[in-house]
């Protein structure tokens, strides 16, 4: 029985399939069409953005069709996160392809595609990257020609007005050329939409995002060996048809491929000029007699484009033809943010890129692996590959340009340079034929291998963006204060205990580790004298106020003490008579009483247990937990000792308070005593201080002490040895440098695995270069280009250097790697390569000898290394090296180490001019413009600094500019420049610095929390505790005033505006008239001036001296001759004193200084006048005198 056949399921329409979930959605709508020249049956077609054109449905005739209805009117595409190259190339796309409307005539019938064309328009989509989700306008329609003329063709006319018009002859003639003709509107206008689900791009680019175009218009000039490998000229046409490379360009991120070779058009034929031929002949013969032309660079272009083969590559989007209609290909690409920070950073660094030019096999020869047909060219990979390999060039681009705001195109020709791909194989030395007696025979110089620098092969290429290459928009909003304010030296909030016994003994303890952090703060002497000096007890109690130390005690004992008395009544209800029954006086004294002893008790128990713990741990820091590096730098408190100390030596080179940071040093070196190793690398920095700042005899007993700490010279560390060495070789003393060197170099020849160090032997060397014995210089020299392998072999120290080695094998290479997945590879050409790759300069075989140099400056000895470059009698250095930026850079820094700024400055602004996209110079220039005391061109140099992409790492160029800024009363950017600076380290000096801001910009409490932590970092910076004297006095706390400008005082206040300001501010309050004549008199000591010697007179006034008083306000009416504003007040002031006084003689006295000031002026504006010296007045501070601004500054940046 046959089977029975199953009935065929029904069919069903095919579904058509859905998009993915996750995509971006573009919908395009196209509107009415207005105003066609006829009517006409159309369609429209969307094409360019779109990968594969979108043809709308048909619409009848009319001249004005439309809306049109496309049957997929969406475009989908990837997002990032499912697949990033297609997201990628979308962004590309947007920025590379405009979306054009194509308006086809579709009368005839036929398929869309091939119907003629109406017009089109173009639509840009690069709003749709961050500006908004659609594009909505009218735009006109670009009308072909054949459809433009439609609007020309004249109305069918009757036959009866035909007659008419034709009676009217000539005037009816003359009558429409005088009226003027009626215009025609030619205006296409179409309506069209474009919606996306989401903007395109991603939004963290949003305001930083640019889209580069690269053009390569060919490779010229190629080896003719190159252009001749497989192809023929046949009627001076080239057929490259068996031409085995493919060439490819890997330029900034971007590798266009299929480059092919093509030849240039022919030139038009030009007219001979009329009369060429006569003479022809004589004129030959005299440009033959004359002197050949030299060749320009021009010229070379000019022949070479016009008439030889190159590498081009064609765009494919570009319509065909011949060679003169080809089109060069352009590659467009999206940039966002950290593409172009990236491109920033290499423009401030490098300033240009490699563009690599690499040929590689065609995959159709090279992969296959049939047998050639009959008569078929036989290929020889082998010898294509060696092509690849020898032809392979990179050219260097330079983009500097792009630093300039307006640019936004860089062209050039740039010469290729060849480098291998894989390293070509040793041959073994041939055997050299020789005569009968043995001796060699000659041999005919070879020529010089085949390059394409021997050929002056180039790549011409044109690098633009949409919109110049502007810096990066910050992305965080400015700092404050409270950012970088560290967690004060007060515990958490204290956990409720479930017992009040217990929580008030935490209290206690809690309590007792807050005084004691503060009392630390105070140096030995006030520590020791603190509890037998009633003053420093009362100072000591209104610091605890200050920082808030004493307020959180006293809200944690109060919260303990409530928790004791409930706990008390709840377990002891009887103690207390009942609230209703109320509360006797006796009960009640009774209950507080008993409440009272116990506390007392409770404390006294736990201060003497605390007081018997710190005895048992005097000899020793005890630590409660391990404390790491982060926790040191965000919490100050946990600094340790040591830590401390270099933190201020730090801070105060940076302010060039060089005493006290020797008195650090030492302070140091006294606290490591115990650790030898710690300590002699301690004094090893003492010793680089001293020699930095100019005190070489005790830098030297430094390093001796050094070497005393570690146990002598056999177990000193070697660079104590070496900078002791250098530094008697910088004086003169060269048996003692040889002494020192050759001990380090006996103990690197002796240690097991040691290798040996090029900068001693360099050091060396020089020491006898210097003494004059040039041969041993020559021999020690020549020893610090070896490498360790060098040594190996070698069993004595001094043994006479081998002048020949084999040098080392080169690593291994894959070379099995063929040049066409190499051509491929985007990890072999990366967009952005190192800096070194850019910039040869120096000689390579005098890398020991810079090396060397740098070792000196890094010892703060640069006496040797400037006599190394600029000596020719020595003779280390080529001219090569000298011109470098490396050898550059070292001189300037040995001449700031010398104090010669200035010299340095000229040779820093030199290299400026040569490229001043240069990070590091700006910042030497700065410092060196700042210690010549030009101010205004220090700060334009430091904020050239701040303009580089790459983010600084250095603290002291932002506390520089903020500095520089305060003084030319920039108080808002000063701030921020300060906080900036603690943004990288935090320093006494930069809080400093934002709490003088603060308070210039009349923020009083947040200038009391900056300088807080300063005085935090640093208890004996005398100008903050100035400053907190006036906020104090601003904010109306009297007592705190006054003991901050006692401690201003004993650490020595030295600036004379910040004490003239205490004193006025002293005035003002009408207080403290004893302390404001201190701080006036001292200001008189440091910097005499017309406005010091008028408020000193006001504080005298105030404790009813009026006789000195008077002496002051007479001494201020002689000194502010040149201020008619200063001189009117102090002689106001004079007088009124002396009327209290009823002294009309006084009075007198008075009037007659003040008309002598009056005459003094006049004469001095007189001399002026007619070109005499006239006196100047430069005693202004910063507090009292006109602001300065500098042009291109403002507080707004």
């Amino acid at each position: 029985m046959a089977p029975k056949k199953e009935a065929p399921a029904p069919t069903e329409p095919p579904a058509e399939e859905e998009p993915p979930k996750e995509t971006i959605k573009i919908d395009i709508q196209v509107g009415q069409v207005s105003n066609l020249p006829a009517e006409l049956a159309t369609c429209v077609i969307a094409e360019g953005f779109p990968e594969a054109p979108v043809v709308s449905e048909k619409e009848e005739a009319s001249r004005q069709p439309g809306p049109f209805v496309f049957p997929q009117p969406t475009l989908h595409f990837p997002k990032a996160a499912d697949n990033a190259s297609g997201y990628r190339a979308m962004l590309d796309r947007v920025c590379s392809k405009m979306l054009t409307i194509r308006l086809v005539d579709t009368t005839e019938g036929t398929a869309a595609e091939q119907c003629p064309e109406v017009g089109r328009l173009s639509v840009d989509l690069i709003p749709l990257l961050h500006t908004s989700k659609d594009v909505t306008g009218r735009f006109q329609l670009e009308l072909t020609e054949k459809y433009d003329a439609l609007f020309d063709k004249p109305a069918a006319v009757e036959g009866e007005n035909a007659d008419q018009n034709a009676e009217e002859g000539d005037k009816g003639e003359e009558e429409a050329e005088a009226a003027p003709a009626e215009e025609v509107d030619r205006s296409v206008w179409v309506d069209v939409t474009l919606v996306a689900s989401e903007l395109l791009a991603p939004p963290e680019d949003k305001g930083d995002w640019n889209a580069m175009t690269v053009r390569i218009e060919g490779v010229y000039a190629l080896p003719p060996a190159l252009s001749a490998f497989g192809t023929s000229v046949t009627n001076n046409v080239l057929d490259a048809t068996n031409h085995p490379f493919d060439y490819t360009v890997h330029l900034l991120g971007m590798h266009i491929s299929e480059g092919a070779l093509v030849q240039p058009p022919p030139p038009p034929e030009e007219p001979p000029a009329p009369g060429a031929a006569e003479g022809a002949g004589d004129e030959g013969e005299e440009a033959a007699a004359a002197e050949p032309v030299q060749e320009t660079p021009e010229m070379f272009y000019e022949k070479t484009e016009k008439a030889e083969v190159r590498v081009f590559w064609e765009d494919p989007a570009a319509p065909s033809g011949g060679d003169e209609a080809k089109h060069p290909v352009e590659r467009t690409a999206y940039n966002g943010r950290k593409y172009l920070r990236s491109f920033k950073t290499m423009l401030d660094k490098q300033g240009g890129v490699w563009a690599y030019f690499v040929p590689s096999g065609k995959p159709s020869i090279m992969e296959a692996d049939v047998k050639a047909k009959k008569g078929a060219p036989v290929v020889d990979k082998e010898a294509i590959l060696e092509a690849c390999n020898r032809y392979c060039g990179k050219a260097w681009i330079d983009l500097r340009r792009f630093q300039r705001r307006a640019t936004k195109e860089v062209s050039g020709r740039y010469a290729l340079t060849s480098f291998k791909l894989t390293p070509p194989p040793e041959e073994p030395p041939a055997e050299q034929p020789s005569d009968g007696e043995g001796a060699e025979q000659p041999t005919e110089p070879k020529e010089a291998p085949e390059s394409l620098e021997k050929h002056r092969t180039y790549l011409k290429v044109t690098v633009s963006f949409l919109t110049g290459v502007l810096p990066l928009e910050p992305r965080s909003p400015p700092p404050l204060p409270q950012d970088f304010l560290p967690a004060r030296p007060l515990p958490p909030p204290l956990k409720t205990s479930e017992e009040a016994a217990e929580f008030f003994k935490a209290v206690i303890e809690n309590g007792i580790d807050m005084v004691g952090r503060e009392f630390e703060k105070l140096d030995i002497l006030q520590q020791k004298t603190a509890p037998h000096s009633v003053e420093l007890r009362q100072g000591f109690l209104e610091h605890l106020r200050s920082v808030g130390v004493y307020q959180q005690m006293q809200n944690n004992l109060r919260e303990a003490m409530v928790k004791i008395v409930r706990e008390k009544v709840q377990k002891q209800p009887d103690a207390v008579p009942q609230l209703s029954g109320g509360i006797s006086l006796d009960a009640r004294d009774k209950f507080y009483s008993e409440l009272f002893v116990y506390m007392t008790d409770s404390l006294h128990r736990t201060v003497n247990r605390r007081i018997r713990e710190e005895q048992r741990g005097k000899e020793e820091l005890q630590w409660k937990h391990p404390i790491t590096r982060e926790d040191r730098r965000s919490d100050p408190s946990k600094e340790m000792p040591t830590e401390r100390l270099r933190r201020l030596i730090f801070e105060c080179e940076t302010k060039r308070d060089y005493e006290r940071a020797a008195k650090l040093y030492q302070n140091l070196c006294v606290a490591e005593a115990d650790d030898p190793v710690q300590s002699a690398s301690t004094w090893y920095h003492y010793a680089r201080f001293c020699f930095r700042t100019g005190r070489t005899d005790a830098g030297e007993e430094a390093l001796k002490e050094a070497i005393c700490v570690a146990g002598g010279e056999s177990s000193a560390p070697k660079d104590v040895l070496r900078m002791l060495g250098a530094a008697l070789m910088a004086t003169g003393r060269y048996e003692g440098a040889v002494h020192f060197l050759s001990t380090v170099l006996q103990r690197e020849r002796g240690g097991h695995g040691d290798v040996t160090s090029r900068p001693t032997y360099f050091l060396l060397a020089l020491a006898y270069f210097m003494d004059g014995q040039y041969e041993l210089g020559e021999k020690y020299l020549t020893l610090s280009t070896k490498d360790a392998a060098y040594f190996e072999d070698e069993e004595e120290f001094d043994q006479g250097p081998r002048l020949f080695v084999t040098p080392p094998e080169a690593p291994a290479t894959d070379t099995d790697v063929s040049p066409t997945s190499v051509a491929t590879s985007r990890e072999e050409y990366p967009a952005f390569e190192d800096p070194a790759t850019g910039h040869p300069a120096e000689a390579e075989q005098e890398m020991c000898i810079l090396e060397g140099l740098d070792l000196l400056l890094a010892y703060e000895i640069p006496q040797p290394a400037i006599e190394v470059i600029d000596r020719d009698d020595l003779g280390l250095l080529s001219l090569t090296s000298r011109a470098s930026e490396r050898v550059k850079k070292i001189k300037i820094k040995a001449l700031m180490l010398l104090n010669e700024y200035a010299v340095a400055a000229d040779h820093l602004r030199e290299e400026l001019d040569r490229n001043d996209r240069q990070q590091e110079v700006w910042m030497l220039y700065g410092e060196c413009l700042l210690r010549t005391n030009n101010r205004a061109r220090a700060l334009e140099a430091f904020q050239h600094c701040l303009e580089f992409c790459e983010e600084l790492t250095d603290p002291l160029v932002y506390l520089r500019a903020g500095q520089l800024l305060l003084g030319y009363g920039h108080f808002k950017t000063a701030k921020s420049r300060f906080l900036q600076s603690l943004e990288i380290q935090a320093t006494a000096e930069a809080w400093y610095g934002a709490g003088k801001s603060c308070y210039l910009l009349e923020d009083y409490e947040g200038a009391r929390e900056c300088l807080c932590e300063a005085n935090y970092l640093d208890n004996e910076h005398p100008q903050v505790w100035g400053f907190l004297c006036l906020v104090a006095i601003k904010t109306d706390r009297p007592h705190e005033a006054d003991q901050c400008f006692k401690y201003a005082m004993q650490w020595q206040l030295g600036e004379a505006d910040v004490l003239i300001a205490i004193g006025r501010e002293y005035i003002q309050k009408g207080v403290s008239g004893h302390l404001a004549e201190s701080a006036l008199r001292k200001a008189v000591q440091l910097q005499d001036s017309g406005y010091a010697r008028l408020f000193l007179a006001q504080a005298l006034a105030l404790q009813d001296l009026y006789e000195k008083a008077v002496l002051e306000a007479q001494v201020a009416i002689g000194q502010a001759y040149d201020q008619p504003e200063l001189l009117e007040v102090a002689a106001t002031k004079a007088l009124e004193y002396a009327d209290y006084l009823q002294d009309h003689q006084l009075r007198e006295a008075i009037e007659m200084a003040y008309q002598m000031s009056v005459k003094r002026r006049e004469e001095e504006e007189a001399a002026k006048l007619e070109g005499g010296p006239g006196s100047e007045y430069g005693g202004r501070d910063s507090f009292f005198s006109d602001r300065v601004s500098i042009p291109g500054f403002s507080d707004s940046m």
